[in-house]
């Protein structure tokens, strides 16, 4: 993985333990070019560890200079990290997409999630869409995941539901100033 990665970040506290991931969460950022997770000591209510991986060039090549896919990019992860698959008291992961759109709660119908994309943006093939809803705001945040990015995160994390990172700033400042 070194080959063909920097490690954009690596911050990791003394008292991270192999041992006691079931009593941490895990918060995963995903993104074409990179991928970043924060480790959450949900008992001292304490991050233990950041790390991001990221390419210098902002895209996924392998060993032979192709384009690599996401997937392959992912199982480098976790093989280089293995512990990574938990067990974790908690798993969050939110996708860094270009195509979103907010909708208001009121006009919200999960039938339409690809209409409502439309206002912005040509429809894409082999995508899959998906939506949050942001209490905070009354209204949805409606995203795309390429086809291959949704199969390699769910490859790892079956049950994990994947959010749009948008929505989790947007989730923050309804937190925090409204």
């Amino acid at each position: 993985m070194a080959d063909h990665f920097t490690v954009g970040l690596s911050l990791t506290d003394n008292s991270f333990s192999l041992q006691e991931t079931h009593h941490y969460g895990l918060a995963m950022f995903a993104g074409d070019s990179r991928f970043t997770f924060a480790v959450l000591d949900f008992k001292r209510n304490k991050f233990l560890a950041l790390h991001q991986l990221v390419n210098a060039n902002g895209q996924i090549p392998s060993a032979t200079g192709r384009r690599q896919s996401y997937a392959d990019f992912l199982r480098e992860v976790f093989g280089a990290m293995p512990w990574l698959k938990g067990p974790f008291r908690e798993v969050k992961i939110a996708y860094e997409g270009r195509k979103s759109t907010l909708i208001p709660a009121p006009l919200f119908d999960p039938e339409r999630l690809e209409q409502y994309l439309t206002f912005n943006f040509l429809p894409g093939a082999e995508e899959q869409t998906g939506s949050d809803h942001l209490l905070s705001m009354d209204s949805f945040q409606v995203f795309t995941v390429p086809d291959l990015t949704f199969q390699a995160i769910r490859e790892h994390f079956p049950d994990t539901k994947l959010v749009h990172a948008a929505s989790v700033l947007i989730g923050s400042i309804g937190i925090n100033y409204l």
